[in-house]
């Protein structure tokens, strides 16, 4: 793999990883948790990956231009 491509991918991990872990936290605080359980988690992996509400994964990934 290139060092372009790792670089791609880890961007990506790392904005997936983000959203995911605010949008549980988001949830937790809604149901005022003390911890992030399976449900949150579940329901903010989804959300994250099926891009509800206009925030989609994919358009979060820089361009090719960005990685120049």
């Amino acid at each position: 793999m290139s060092a372009k491509a790792k670089r791609l991918m880890n961007i990506s991990m790392d904005i997936l990883c983000k959203g995911v872990v605010t949008e549980a936290d988001r949830r937790r605080r809604q149901r005022r948790g003390s911890f992030i359980g399976i449900l949150e988690l579940q329901a903010a992996v989804d959300k994250v990956i099926k891009g509800e509400d206009g925030a989609h994964f994919s358009s979060s990934i820089p361009s090719r231009s960005c990685m120049n």
